[in-house]
């Protein structure tokens, strides 16, 4: 009895870790993808926000230093994930000595923002009418004539972090885009959400190291 107790205990826990992690992967349905390394992909800004969660009230208190850390951290493993995939990446750059239409830039990224909120329900698929089908437009054609870029890589991800005394878990969602500069199209996406449970330790990005494993799960099921 007490045999068949112990392996209850760690079936719940190892059911505990597994739901830790929830990752969907979308692609837009008339894609097909065809591996060549020597397409070059265009790293945009990371948009990361993180947030300490009160252990009492829950009230969130946004963390400049986490988040300038967790930028750092993911586009270290952005790179480094790509680079072990032989692809070139292209770094965005937001010096307007070498970029002339920063203007047109920032309405994509704000763009591209707003598509992932509607998207930012745990429960529905993100799609438009059953399908997936989004869009950037024809003003991410700028990018690709400005970069000499094939892809664009769109990054956001957003959390918090409690204590680990607390009874209230922390959470953070992360969403990986790739867009075709050409059409403007967002060819694939995916959408991993991170939740606090006891023992677990997903979707850290104040440690590089934490960050490498987190980055895996998005990258899960990249099509290049």
């Amino acid at each position: 009895m007490l045999k068949y107790s112990k392996w209850l205990i760690l079936i719940a826990i190892i059911s505990i870790l597994a739901g830790c992690v929830r990752t969907q992967v979308f692609k837009h349905e008339d894609v097909v993808f065809n591996k060549n390394t020597n397409d070059k992909i265009l790293l945009m800004p990371i948009d990361i926000e993180l947030y300490k969660k009160n252990f009492i009230s829950g009230r969130l208190v946004h963390r400049a230093d986490w988040t300038k850390a967790a930028v750092g951290h993911v586009k270290q493993a952005v790179i480094q994930e790509l680079k072990s995939r032989y692809y070139q990446t292209i770094m965005y750059s937001e010096d307007s000595k070498v970029s002339d239409s920063l203007d047109k830039h920032y309405q994509l990224i704000r763009l591209h923002e707003e598509i992932i909120q509607s998207m930012h329900t745990p429960m529905h698929p993100p799609s438009k009418q059953g399908q997936f089908d989004w869009s950037l437009g024809q003003d991410a054609n700028s990018l690709r004539k400005e970069y000499n870029a094939d892809y664009g890589l769109f990054i956001v991800i957003r959390g918090n972090y409690t204590s680990r005394f607390s009874d209230q878990y922390g959470f953070r969602s992360g969403f990986l885009s790739l867009v075709d500069l050409i059409t403007g199209n967002i060819l694939w996406l995916n959408r991993t959400y991170w939740y606090d449970f006891p023992f677990s330790g997903h979707g850290e990005f104040r440690e590089l190291e934490a960050t490498q494993d987190s980055i895996q799960s998005l990258f899960d099921g990249f099509p290049l």
